[in-house]
């Protein structure tokens, strides 16, 4: 490949960060999740099995679904996220670590096309904000940054607004540190006038501007198909 996209010259400011499970995501986990995740996995089955009923053993089958739900929320509570960005190596790595269970993955920065931003209260309780990425190969990848606009949050005062707020200012903070932009599905509306003069009432009316970021968002999804096809 000798495609100027995969040989921009990105600026990247090096970044080291580790977010800890807090005493309170842990003590949820244990106390919480973990007897749910025993009854789910282990009381309803045997009940289900004792019961003789052909269909209520297919309805347990299918109860396995649930368990493994449950089983990612006990593991990401227990889990620290750390992510590092080396410009050195030209590296951003992605650690995931719960008790001895160490889970890394390594991306080039060269590969990095945008962060992607969503609204936190509609993101189905996946990722809202990550790096999307995509290999030369036209494979994609991302990385999640949820989790720094969390601690962002609640260094803060708590709101709806100030939550969108907190994604958008970390989504601001890593795009302008890879040097990318910003492809949003999250808009600011009806903000109080203590925030438009705690951010500024032009940040606020750019986050507000829907049918701009929707422009962009579009703009930027055309590109990445586009460079998708070429390399594929």
């Amino acid at each position: 490949m000798d495609e100027k996209f995969w040989e921009t010259d990105t600026k990247v400011v090096d970044f080291e960060k580790t977010i800890h499970a807090s005493q309170g995501d842990r003590f949820i986990a244990n106390v919480i999740v973990a007897p749910l995740f025993f009854f789910a996995a282990v009381v309803v089955p045997m009940l289900w099995l004792m019961s003789g009923d052909t269909k209520m053993i297919v309805a347990g089958s299918l109860f396995g679904g649930l368990c493994f739900a449950i089983h990612a929320v006990y593991a990401s509570l227990q889990t620290d996220q750390s992510l590092r960005i080396n410009s050195v190596s030209g590296t951003i790595e992605e650690i995931y670590t719960r008790k001895d269970k160490v889970t890394r993955a390594v991306y080039p920065i060269k590969e990095v096309l945008r962060i992607s931003l969503s609204d936190p209260f509609e993101a189905g309780g996946g990722a809202h904000i990550v790096i999307r990425g995509m290999n030369i190969h036209g494979v994609k990848w991302s990385v999640d940054l949820s989790q720094f606009a969390w601690e962002r949050y609640k260094q803060g005062k708590p709101g709806t607004d100030r939550r969108k707020i907190a994604s958008i200012k970390t989504a601001e903070h890593f795009a302008e540190m890879l040097d990318v932009e910003i492809g949003s599905w999250l808009f600011l509306f009806n903000v109080s006038r203590e925030l438009r003069e705690e951010f500024g009432t032009e940040w606020v009316h750019k986050w507000s501007d829907q049918s701009t970021i929707t422009e962009q968002n579009r703009r930027l999804l055309d590109e990445e198909n586009k460079q998708r096809q070429k390399v594929q």
